[in-house]
């Protein structure tokens, strides 16, 4: 750090020490000690530059995002609610997060009950809850990898943990948007993920607890927009694989084999992940040929019996975001995206800077904890040197603050 900077830095403390000491004084009330010759919090130059991840796999089609990734404003309150299966990063106020934070716990219990095919995932899911479009929209762009992407939720594996996004204040944004996403995120822990309609049938049957869904109905009356054949064969680089005709479809077929026999649809899905081809294992299990199929989803609009959900109760602990721990966490999210990590830099030298504001509003053990938050999610270098400064910062701090 250059010199004239210490300095600035040291008046500055100096001048708010005063300032709150003549305020205590005044008010009689206690005073946050600012350690003395606080240092500015920083890494050195190129350090947060060399941010290195094994980057999953993801969808990019249309015209590619560019960035800068823009910070969600800062005039929401953020908390965190965090559960045995998940850590949920919201906005969206604690009665609301509770209740998709119950949901989804109940949700995991009972789909791992279900079958082997949904596992949870090594470490809690990370789970963002934006009530803004603005906030969440560059998010959704970044990890899509093209501009304005169309959705309300996405979630980004790696190999020991996942994230969603959720943009709860579009319809079924708190409902049926997370369901859809956990049931992704379940179904992916595997090394052979099932084909993508089965993938994606699952996640809307067991977003709606495998009741109707009006929007597909409409779309299932004729022939198929996307031929069966092809249906089975679609990756997630086709052109149909974000469509709402593959979404209606993947429902309609996924909901009628499962009706028929919920048992043999998952010994079918085991024959498919195991590279079996569908038109054979449809016979094997359901005794249909896909033209039959075809026919059979036509009626996957009618009433259907209430799915059984796992009614247990849900411990989970509460507590405020600062914004520093918010940039940080979308740092960190960030850093996993391919070609993303100059915003992931950007976003943990913003979280750095809200560190250093909480140390000249005195708030020395929060900055602390800001700190150790950040320093946990960098390389070797920017780790050391951070977990350091919250070293200084602690021993610095007044007791119990």
């Amino acid at each position: 750090m250059h010199t004239h900077c210490v300095r600035r830095v040291a008046v500055a403390l100096l001048l708010l020490v005063a300032a709150l000491s003549a305020t205590a004084q005044r008010r009689g009330g206690p005073v946050t000690r600012v350690p003395r010759n606080a240092p500015r919090i920083g890494t050195s130059p190129g350090v947060l530059s060399q941010i290195t991840r094994t980057h999953p796999e993801r969808e990019a089609t249309g015209k590619p995002f560019r960035g800068p990734v823009a910070f969600p404003s800062a005039s929401r309150e953020w908390i965190r609610v965090e559960t045995p299966h998940f850590v949920l990063i919201s906005s969206a106020g604690e009665r609301r997060t509770r209740a998709i934070a119950t949901d989804l716990e109940r949700l995991t219990a009972t789909l791992t009950r279900i079958s082997a095919h949904f596992a949870s995932a090594p470490t809690r899911t990370r789970v963002f809850v934006f009530t803004n479009r603005g906030d969440v929209q560059p998010y959704f762009d970044a990890v899509r990898g093209f501009e304005r992407v169309d959705a309300t939720g996405l979630t980004l594996r790696e190999p020991d943990r996942s994230t969603m996004l959720i943009d709860a204040n579009a319809p079924g944004g708190a409902t049926l948007t997370p369901r859809h996403e956990l049931v992704h995120d379940l179904l992916r822990r595997g090394t052979h993920p099932p084909p993508l309609w089965i993938e994606e049938g699952l996640a809307e049957y067991y977003s709606n607890f495998g009741q109707p869904i009006r929007e597909h109905v409409s779309l299932i009356g004729g022939r198929p927009r996307i031929p069966l054949e092809i249906m089975f064969a679609l990756g997630r680089t086709s052109p149909y694989s974000g469509s709402l005709s593959l979404y209606a479809q993947s429902w309609a077929a996924v909901s009628t084999l499962i009706r028929r026999d919920a048992d043999a649809f998952f010994a079918f899905l085991d024959d498919l992940r195991n590279g079996a081809r569908t038109d054979i294992a449809l016979q094997k299990h359901f005794r249909l040929s896909p033209n039959q199929l075809e026919v059979a989803m036509r009626m996957a609009g009618m009433p259907a019996p209430s799915m059984a959900r796992d009614e247990i109760f849900v411990a989970m602990d509460v507590a405020t975001v600062d914004r520093g721990t918010l940039l940080a966490e979308l740092g960190d999210l960030l850093a996993s995206v391919q070609g993303r990590e100059s915003d992931a830099e950007r976003h943990y030298r913003a979280a750095i800077e809200r560190a250093n504001v909480l140390v000249s509003e005195g708030r020395i053990a929060e900055a602390a904890r800001l700190v150790r938050e950040l320093a946990a999610k960098l390389p070797d270098q920017a780790r050391r040197e951070l977990e350091a400064q919250a070293l200084r910062l602690e021993s610095g701090a007044a007791p119990g603050k």
